[in-house]
């Protein structure tokens, strides 16, 4: 009996801080949530014996569980609270980051932008929030911006061969042509393949390229087996960053079978990704005179024009932009992502 009594008032002994520690984390946070962010690492450094590894895990929780129930708002302040308690207690990581780039993968921009902001409001010199929002920059085509800031990321040692690569797409894309040449073969220096696809397409460019047959309007077809196997393969190539290996499979497929439209808008989507904004239009829009209801053609075709007027400002490719959305639109009244590119074509009068 007299052991059992010391193993109960031992096991007291030992529950008694942990639930000290949880008290006293439910009142740091009543404090916290009480007051502006400014002051939340302030009052976090007080209350620092509370912050030990069950804290940043229930934190993580919580975010999860606020993603899971699209209690976004929630995640964000939680995410804020765990960052700013791993400052006060030394420990690396970021919550903010992780759920931007949650955010960025699934399309979710605005808040994307809005932990990129704030955590470089705390922490102005963190690579990992700048790249990214070099990444939301170049998104929103705001090219110049976005290779500034690429080039920042670059000279710091980040990501280098993908900024050099992003560089020299961009550069591209905005005419600087000498530039775009010289970031390309830094960036394949850095071990970046994508920018060796990017100059090889501006090379190819350069000495004339090779033109597809025209095809005749409203008569696309699905293809048969081996060109659909090519198309497959192709989209393959893609995903492992693989343009060169890409941009030949679908060139043999439109060479098989020239009525193909899936090829034809593969190919365009493609030379959108690699900046050579001219062949995308060209391909996009004979994928349109083939299929004039194919959602995807007529979206990257606005996307193309839109992005050649973002650099030229010809009123010609505004117009032509318009109408490539209003096409779309008009196919998938209900995409809320058309309805945003349409809203920011309007924009842009």
């Amino acid at each position: 009996m007299r052991k059992l009594l010391i193993a109960l008032m031992m096991s007291l002994v030992c529950l008694a801080p942990v639930l000290a520690d949880e008290q006293g984390q439910v009142e740091m946070l009543k404090e916290v949530f009480k007051a502006p962010i400014p002051q939340w690492k302030e009052i976090m450094g007080r209350h620092r014996g509370v912050l030990d590894n069950a804290f940043f895990d229930k934190v993580e929780r919580r975010i999860r569980w606020a993603i899971d129930n699209n209690h976004i708002d929630d995640a964000f302040r939680f995410a804020i609270l765990g960052d700013l308690g791993r400052d006060v207690a030394g420990k690396e990581g970021s919550y903010r980051l992780d759920l931007a780039w949650a955010f960025f993968k699934s399309g979710n921009f605005q808040m994307t932008q809005e932990l990129v902001d704030n955590i470089l409001i705390t922490h102005p010199d963190t690579l990992q929030a700048l790249y990214l929002k070099g990444r939301l920059q170049e998104q929103f085509k705001q090219l110049y911006e976005a290779h500034q800031t690429y080039e920042i990321v670059a000279r710091r040692n980040y990501e280098k061969a993908d900024c050099l690569h992003r560089m020299a797409l961009i550069s591209f894309i905005l005419g600087e042509d000498k530039r775009g040449v010289e970031e390309a073969q830094e960036a394949i220096k850095n071990g970046s393949t994508e920018a060796k696809a990017v100059l090889d397409a501006y090379n190819r460019r350069m000495s004339g390229g090779i033109v597809p047959p025209e095809p005749q309007p409203g008569t696309a077809s699905s293809g048969n087996a081996d060109v659909n196997a090519l198309i497959q393969e192709a989209e393959l190539q893609i995903a492992a960053n693989k343009f060169n290996a890409a941009e030949a499979l679908l060139r043999k497929a439109i060479q098989t079978d020239p009525r193909n439209l899936a090829a034809h808008v593969s190919i365009g989507a493609l030379f959108y990704r690699m900046g050579d904004i001219d062949s995308a239009i060209e391909y996009l829009d004979r994928a349109t005179q083939l299929d004039g209801g194919s959602l995807e053609a007529w979206r990257y075709l606005g996307n193309s024009y839109e992005r050649r007027y973002d650099v030229k400002a010809d009123k010609g490719d505004l117009d032509k932009a318009k109408a490539a959305y209003l096409k779309a639109a008009a196919l998938a009244p209900a995409d809320p992502l058309v309805q945003i590119e349409v809203a920011r074509i309007k924009s842009k009068n």
